[in-house]
Protein backbone atom coordinates (compact mmCIF):
# COMPACT_ATOMS: atom_id res chain seq x y z
CA UNK A 1 0.00 0.00 0.00
CA UNK A 2 0.96 3.31 -0.51
CA UNK A 3 1.68 4.52 3.00
CA UNK A 4 2.32 8.50 2.70
CA UNK A 5 0.68 9.38 -0.70
CA UNK A 6 3.87 9.85 -2.98
CA UNK A 7 2.70 7.15 -5.18
CA UNK A 8 5.01 4.65 -4.16
CA UNK A 9 4.35 1.17 -2.96
CA UNK A 10 5.19 0.58 1.06
CA UNK A 11 5.05 -2.12 3.13
CA UNK A 12 3.06 -2.36 7.07
CA UNK A 13 4.29 -5.33 8.56
CA UNK A 14 3.57 -6.88 12.41
CA UNK A 15 5.63 -8.92 14.16
CA UNK A 16 5.06 -11.40 17.13
CA UNK A 17 5.82 -9.63 19.90
CA UNK A 18 2.73 -7.06 18.74
CA UNK A 19 4.44 -4.17 17.32
CA UNK A 20 3.34 -2.80 14.21
CA UNK A 21 6.46 -1.45 11.34
CA UNK A 22 6.32 0.70 8.50
CA UNK A 23 8.54 0.08 5.73
CA UNK A 24 8.91 3.45 3.71
CA UNK A 25 9.70 2.90 0.12
CA UNK A 26 13.05 5.20 -1.10
CA UNK A 27 13.39 3.81 -3.97
CA UNK A 28 10.43 3.67 -7.23
CA UNK A 29 7.13 2.38 -7.54
CA UNK A 30 8.75 -0.57 -9.84
CA UNK A 31 12.22 -0.91 -8.05
CA UNK A 32 10.96 -0.65 -4.17
CA UNK A 33 13.93 0.18 -1.74
CA UNK A 34 12.97 0.13 1.90
CA UNK A 35 14.19 1.92 4.27
CA UNK A 36 14.70 1.12 8.10
CA UNK A 37 11.48 0.01 9.50
CA UNK A 38 9.88 1.92 11.94
CA UNK A 39 7.25 1.23 15.20
CA UNK A 40 3.81 3.08 14.24
CA UNK A 41 3.04 4.99 17.04
CA UNK A 42 -0.62 5.52 18.61
CA UNK A 43 -1.41 8.97 20.48
CA UNK A 44 2.46 9.78 20.74
CA UNK A 45 3.89 6.23 22.36
CA UNK A 46 4.57 3.10 20.02
CA UNK A 47 1.83 0.98 19.39
CA UNK A 48 1.77 -2.95 20.85
CA UNK A 49 -0.88 -5.88 20.60
CA UNK A 50 -2.53 -6.94 24.35
CA UNK A 51 -1.92 -10.02 23.39
CA UNK A 52 0.74 -10.16 20.84
CA UNK A 53 0.83 -11.58 17.15
CA UNK A 54 -0.16 -8.19 15.26
CA UNK A 55 -1.67 -8.76 12.00
CA UNK A 56 -2.58 -5.88 10.13
CA UNK A 57 -4.72 -4.72 7.48
CA UNK A 58 -5.39 -1.24 5.47
CA UNK A 59 -8.33 0.33 4.69
CA UNK A 60 -10.37 3.14 4.44
CA UNK A 61 -12.43 2.27 7.47
CA UNK A 62 -14.74 5.59 7.85
CA UNK A 63 -14.91 6.62 3.66
CA UNK A 64 -12.34 9.85 4.57
CA UNK A 65 -10.09 9.07 2.03
CA UNK A 66 -7.51 7.94 4.54
CA UNK A 67 -6.18 4.88 5.12
CA UNK A 68 -6.56 3.01 8.49
CA UNK A 69 -5.26 0.26 10.08
CA UNK A 70 -6.92 -3.20 11.52
CA UNK A 71 -4.85 -5.52 13.57
CA UNK A 72 -5.53 -8.79 14.35
CA UNK A 73 -4.49 -9.82 17.62
CA UNK A 74 -3.48 -13.46 19.49
CA UNK A 75 -7.13 -14.08 21.52
CA UNK A 76 -8.72 -12.99 18.18
CA UNK A 77 -9.97 -9.71 18.99
CA UNK A 78 -9.58 -6.63 16.34
CA UNK A 79 -8.09 -3.50 17.12
CA UNK A 80 -8.63 -0.12 14.56
CA UNK A 81 -6.32 2.52 14.22
CA UNK A 82 -8.00 5.09 12.08
CA UNK A 83 -6.00 8.03 10.78
CA UNK A 84 -6.50 11.24 12.19
CA UNK A 85 -4.12 13.01 9.75
CA UNK A 86 -3.43 13.28 6.43
CA UNK A 87 -2.71 11.29 2.86
CA UNK A 88 1.13 12.16 3.52
CA UNK A 89 1.22 12.51 7.21
CA UNK A 90 -0.98 9.50 8.68
CA UNK A 91 -1.51 9.93 12.60
CA UNK A 92 -3.16 7.83 14.87
CA UNK A 93 -4.60 8.95 18.04
CA UNK A 94 -6.35 6.02 19.34
CA UNK A 95 -6.53 1.92 19.07
CA UNK A 96 -9.90 0.91 19.35
CA UNK A 97 -11.39 -2.69 19.39
CA UNK A 98 -14.12 -3.78 17.46
CA UNK A 99 -17.38 -4.64 19.43
CA UNK A 100 -20.34 -6.72 18.66
CA UNK A 101 -23.20 -5.72 21.31
CA UNK A 102 -20.46 -4.56 23.55
CA UNK A 103 -18.35 -7.62 23.54
CA UNK A 104 -15.22 -7.58 21.63
CA UNK A 105 -15.48 -8.76 18.51
CA UNK A 106 -13.61 -11.89 18.04
CA UNK A 107 -11.84 -13.54 14.60
CA UNK A 108 -10.68 -16.60 16.16
CA UNK A 109 -7.26 -17.43 17.72
CA UNK A 110 -4.28 -15.05 15.74
CA UNK A 111 -6.70 -13.74 13.40
CA UNK A 112 -5.67 -12.91 10.49
CA UNK A 113 -7.72 -9.68 8.53
CA UNK A 114 -8.99 -8.63 5.65
CA UNK A 115 -11.62 -5.93 4.23
CA UNK A 116 -14.10 -6.66 1.49
CA UNK A 117 -17.63 -6.57 0.45
CA UNK A 118 -18.34 -10.10 0.15
CA UNK A 119 -21.73 -9.60 -0.45
CA UNK A 120 -21.77 -6.87 -2.68
CA UNK A 121 -24.71 -4.82 -0.86
CA UNK A 122 -21.93 -1.39 -0.95
CA UNK A 123 -21.10 -2.26 2.23
CA UNK A 124 -17.70 -3.18 3.70
CA UNK A 125 -17.26 -6.69 5.22
CA UNK A 126 -14.75 -8.16 8.08
CA UNK A 127 -13.28 -11.35 7.12
CA UNK A 128 -10.51 -13.11 9.47
CA UNK A 129 -9.04 -16.26 9.26
CA UNK A 130 -7.82 -18.27 12.45
CA UNK A 131 -4.47 -20.00 13.30
CA UNK A 132 -6.23 -23.39 12.39
CA UNK A 133 -7.25 -21.76 8.84
CA UNK A 134 -11.34 -21.19 9.72
CA UNK A 135 -12.42 -18.37 8.48
CA UNK A 136 -14.93 -16.28 10.27
CA UNK A 137 -17.22 -13.78 8.20
CA UNK A 138 -18.11 -10.64 9.44
CA UNK A 139 -20.93 -9.36 7.62
CA UNK A 140 -22.00 -5.08 7.96
CA UNK A 141 -25.04 -4.76 9.41
CA UNK A 142 -24.42 -0.86 9.76
CA UNK A 143 -23.09 1.22 6.78
CA UNK A 144 -20.06 1.85 4.65
CA UNK A 145 -19.04 4.38 6.44
CA UNK A 146 -19.77 3.38 10.23
CA UNK A 147 -19.37 -0.52 9.89
CA UNK A 148 -21.29 -2.91 12.65
CA UNK A 149 -21.39 -6.20 13.00
CA UNK A 150 -23.96 -8.52 14.78
CA UNK A 151 -22.12 -12.08 14.81
CA UNK A 152 -19.90 -14.08 12.67
CA UNK A 153 -20.62 -17.19 10.13
CA UNK A 154 -18.10 -19.89 9.47
CA UNK A 155 -17.59 -20.19 5.91
CA UNK A 156 -17.92 -23.13 4.10
CA UNK A 157 -17.39 -24.85 1.20
CA UNK A 158 -19.12 -27.65 -0.85
CA UNK A 159 -16.60 -30.60 -1.09
CA UNK A 160 -14.04 -28.38 0.78
CA UNK A 161 -10.56 -29.40 1.82
CA UNK A 162 -10.81 -31.95 4.86
CA UNK A 163 -6.75 -31.97 4.92
CA UNK A 164 -7.41 -30.41 8.60
CA UNK A 165 -9.03 -33.98 9.79
CA UNK A 166 -5.80 -36.04 7.87
CA UNK A 167 -3.30 -34.52 10.99
CA UNK A 168 -0.63 -36.06 12.88
CA UNK A 169 -1.50 -34.04 15.58
CA UNK A 170 -4.39 -33.37 17.41
CA UNK A 171 -5.77 -30.92 20.26
CA UNK A 172 -7.25 -32.48 23.12
CA UNK A 173 -8.47 -31.86 26.89
CA UNK A 174 -7.82 -35.42 28.39
CA UNK A 175 -7.87 -34.17 32.11
CA UNK A 176 -11.22 -31.88 32.40
CA UNK A 177 -8.46 -28.28 33.37
CA UNK A 178 -10.14 -26.52 30.65
CA UNK A 179 -6.58 -26.56 28.32
CA UNK A 180 -6.07 -28.41 25.42
CA UNK A 181 -2.66 -30.81 24.70
CA UNK A 182 -1.39 -31.84 21.21
CA UNK A 183 -0.94 -35.54 20.46
CA UNK A 184 1.84 -36.41 18.11
CA UNK A 185 3.51 -38.97 16.35
CA UNK A 186 7.03 -38.68 15.77
CA UNK A 187 9.68 -39.40 13.05
CA UNK A 188 10.35 -42.61 15.14
CA UNK A 189 6.70 -43.31 15.04
CA UNK A 190 6.08 -42.68 19.08
CA UNK A 191 3.00 -41.09 20.21
CA UNK A 192 3.16 -38.28 22.66
CA UNK A 193 1.61 -35.79 24.44
CA UNK A 194 3.66 -32.02 22.89
CA UNK A 195 5.97 -31.11 26.09
CA UNK A 196 6.16 -34.40 27.24
CA UNK A 197 9.17 -36.43 27.12
CA UNK A 198 7.79 -40.07 27.14
CA UNK A 199 5.53 -41.58 24.92
CA UNK A 200 1.51 -42.36 25.78
CA UNK A 201 1.41 -45.68 26.99
CA UNK A 202 -0.90 -48.46 25.79
CA UNK A 203 -1.11 -52.42 26.93
CA UNK A 204 1.44 -51.35 29.58
CA UNK A 205 4.32 -50.30 26.41
CA UNK A 206 5.08 -46.95 24.68
CA UNK A 207 2.70 -46.33 21.76
CA UNK A 208 4.74 -46.45 19.04
CA UNK A 209 2.93 -46.85 15.59
CA UNK A 210 4.90 -47.96 12.63
CA UNK A 211 3.45 -46.26 10.00
CA UNK A 212 4.18 -42.35 8.61
CA UNK A 213 0.38 -41.29 7.92
CA UNK A 214 -1.54 -41.65 11.27
CA UNK A 215 -4.79 -40.24 12.18
CA UNK A 216 -6.36 -39.62 15.30
CA UNK A 217 -9.96 -39.41 16.93
CA UNK A 218 -10.80 -38.48 20.55
CA UNK A 219 -14.40 -39.55 22.14
CA UNK A 220 -15.40 -41.37 24.89
CA UNK A 221 -16.59 -44.61 23.07
CA UNK A 222 -17.49 -46.52 26.45
CA UNK A 223 -19.96 -43.76 28.22
CA UNK A 224 -17.60 -44.08 31.28
CA UNK A 225 -16.41 -40.19 31.35
CA UNK A 226 -12.51 -40.92 29.99
CA UNK A 227 -11.26 -39.73 26.74
CA UNK A 228 -10.78 -42.90 24.17
CA UNK A 229 -8.64 -42.42 21.23
CA UNK A 230 -9.15 -44.31 17.55
CA UNK A 231 -6.15 -43.94 14.96
CA UNK A 232 -6.68 -45.07 11.47
CA UNK A 233 -3.45 -46.30 9.64
CA UNK A 234 -2.84 -45.29 6.13
CA UNK A 235 -4.12 -48.65 4.63
CA UNK A 236 -7.72 -47.91 6.01
CA UNK A 237 -7.73 -50.14 9.05
CA UNK A 238 -8.40 -48.58 12.49
CA UNK A 239 -7.60 -49.31 16.15
CA UNK A 240 -9.41 -48.28 19.11
CA UNK A 241 -7.47 -47.90 22.62
CA UNK A 242 -9.39 -47.47 25.95
CA UNK A 243 -8.21 -44.98 28.09
CA UNK A 244 -7.78 -46.35 32.37
CA UNK A 245 -7.62 -42.36 33.59
CA UNK A 246 -8.72 -38.83 33.30
CA UNK A 247 -5.46 -37.66 34.11
CA UNK A 248 -2.39 -36.36 31.58
CA UNK A 249 -1.05 -38.33 29.80
CA UNK A 250 -3.53 -40.64 29.04
CA UNK A 251 -2.82 -44.33 29.83
CA UNK A 252 -4.47 -46.57 27.14
CA UNK A 253 -5.38 -50.32 27.52
CA UNK A 254 -3.66 -52.33 24.49
CA UNK A 255 -4.95 -51.20 21.12
CA UNK A 256 -8.22 -53.21 19.67
CA UNK A 257 -8.41 -53.88 15.82
CA UNK A 258 -11.92 -52.97 14.65
CA UNK A 259 -14.10 -55.54 13.13
CA UNK A 260 -16.63 -54.90 10.33
CA UNK A 261 -18.93 -58.16 10.92
CA UNK A 262 -16.28 -61.05 10.81
CA UNK A 263 -13.94 -59.11 8.95
CA UNK A 264 -11.28 -56.65 9.63
CA UNK A 265 -12.72 -52.89 9.34
CA UNK A 266 -11.26 -50.49 6.48
CA UNK A 267 -12.48 -47.02 6.06
CA UNK A 268 -9.93 -46.72 2.82
CA UNK A 269 -6.78 -45.76 2.65
CA UNK A 270 -4.97 -42.24 4.06
CA UNK A 271 -8.52 -41.68 5.59
CA UNK A 272 -9.70 -39.87 9.23
CA UNK A 273 -12.02 -41.56 11.53
CA UNK A 274 -14.34 -39.75 13.35
CA UNK A 275 -17.01 -40.30 16.04
CA UNK A 276 -21.02 -39.05 15.14
CA UNK A 277 -24.40 -39.86 15.48
CA UNK A 278 -24.95 -40.11 12.19
CA UNK A 279 -28.54 -41.24 11.74
CA UNK A 280 -29.94 -39.36 14.90
CA UNK A 281 -30.27 -43.12 16.83
CA UNK A 282 -28.70 -41.76 20.52
CA UNK A 283 -25.52 -44.22 18.84
CA UNK A 284 -22.14 -43.55 18.23
CA UNK A 285 -21.33 -44.41 13.83
CA UNK A 286 -18.11 -44.41 13.15
CA UNK A 287 -17.02 -41.89 9.69
CA UNK A 288 -14.18 -42.30 7.56
CA UNK A 289 -13.11 -39.07 5.64
CA UNK A 290 -11.50 -40.43 2.84
CA UNK A 291 -8.64 -38.40 0.12
CA UNK A 292 -11.07 -38.62 -2.76
CA UNK A 293 -13.85 -36.32 -1.26
CA UNK A 294 -15.89 -39.16 -0.23
CA UNK A 295 -16.85 -40.28 3.20
CA UNK A 296 -17.27 -44.46 4.42
CA UNK A 297 -20.18 -44.45 6.95
CA UNK A 298 -20.34 -47.64 9.35
CA UNK A 299 -23.54 -47.28 11.21
CA UNK A 300 -23.78 -48.81 15.27
CA UNK A 301 -25.45 -52.42 15.19
CA UNK A 302 -24.65 -52.69 18.78
CA UNK A 303 -25.17 -50.10 21.77
CA UNK A 304 -23.88 -46.91 22.61
CA UNK A 305 -21.81 -48.25 25.13
CA UNK A 306 -20.41 -51.07 23.11
CA UNK A 307 -20.33 -50.23 19.28
CA UNK A 308 -20.92 -52.84 16.93
CA UNK A 309 -20.74 -52.70 12.69
CA UNK A 310 -21.21 -54.57 10.26
CA UNK A 311 -21.13 -52.71 6.27
CA UNK A 312 -21.21 -49.45 5.31
CA UNK A 313 -22.49 -46.64 3.28
CA UNK A 314 -20.45 -43.62 1.00
CA UNK A 315 -21.50 -40.65 0.14
CA UNK A 316 -19.60 -37.14 -0.82
CA UNK A 317 -18.40 -35.23 1.33
CA UNK A 318 -21.40 -32.45 2.67
CA UNK A 319 -20.85 -28.94 2.64
CA UNK A 320 -18.06 -28.32 5.44
CA UNK A 321 -16.06 -25.62 7.29
CA UNK A 322 -13.39 -24.30 4.81
CA UNK A 323 -10.28 -25.61 6.78
CA UNK A 324 -6.79 -26.90 5.19
CA UNK A 325 -4.25 -26.63 7.56
CA UNK A 326 -3.34 -23.48 10.10
CA UNK A 327 -1.34 -21.02 10.39
CA UNK A 328 -3.20 -19.52 7.72
CA UNK A 329 -2.36 -16.14 5.44
CA UNK A 330 -5.69 -14.24 4.11
CA UNK A 331 -6.92 -12.64 0.93
CA UNK A 332 -9.56 -11.41 -0.71
CA UNK A 333 -9.79 -10.66 -4.53
CA UNK A 334 -12.17 -11.57 -8.24
CA UNK A 335 -10.11 -14.39 -8.94
CA UNK A 336 -11.68 -15.58 -12.09
CA UNK A 337 -13.38 -12.35 -12.93
CA UNK A 338 -17.07 -12.67 -12.32
CA UNK A 339 -17.77 -9.83 -10.51
CA UNK A 340 -17.72 -11.93 -7.62
CA UNK A 341 -15.12 -11.77 -4.88
CA UNK A 342 -13.35 -15.31 -3.76
CA UNK A 343 -11.01 -16.42 -0.88
CA UNK A 344 -7.45 -17.44 -1.38
CA UNK A 345 -5.60 -18.26 1.46
CA UNK A 346 -2.49 -19.92 2.45
CA UNK A 347 -1.65 -22.71 5.36
CA UNK A 348 1.07 -25.23 6.43
CA UNK A 349 -0.18 -28.31 5.90
CA UNK A 350 -0.58 -31.07 9.31
CA UNK A 351 0.27 -33.61 7.07
CA UNK A 352 3.41 -32.46 5.66
CA UNK A 353 4.21 -29.14 7.25
CA UNK A 354 4.53 -27.79 3.49
CA UNK A 355 2.77 -24.68 2.24
CA UNK A 356 -0.68 -24.83 0.51
CA UNK A 357 -2.58 -22.29 -1.34
CA UNK A 358 -6.42 -23.20 -1.58
CA UNK A 359 -8.82 -20.96 -3.96
CA UNK A 360 -12.78 -20.79 -3.05
CA UNK A 361 -14.27 -19.29 -5.85
CA UNK A 362 -18.02 -17.62 -4.67
CA UNK A 363 -21.16 -19.26 -6.47
CA UNK A 364 -24.14 -17.15 -7.00
CA UNK A 365 -26.07 -18.95 -4.27
CA UNK A 366 -23.04 -18.14 -1.64
CA UNK A 367 -23.67 -14.63 -2.43
CA UNK A 368 -27.44 -15.13 -1.44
Amino acid sequence: MDYNADGKKDMIVGDTDGYLFVLINVGTDASPVFNKPEKIKVAGKVFKCQKDRAKPAVADWNNDGLNDILVGEERGTVVLLINTGTQKVPKYDSAEKLMIAEKPLNGGLRADVMVADLNADGKKDLICADEWAKINYFQNVGTDAAPQFDKSVILRAKGGPIEYKMGISIREDFDGDGRSASIRQNNLGAVKLYGQQNPIQAGGRDLIIADSKVRFCVSDLNNDDKKDMLYAKEDGTVYLLINTTDQEPPVFEKEILLKDGDKILNGGPQMVPAIEDRNNDGKKDLVCYKTDDKIRIFLNQGTDMKPVFNGYTEEAVPESEICGGFRSRLTVVDYNNDGMLDIIYGVESYMDHKGRVYVYMQTKEAEK
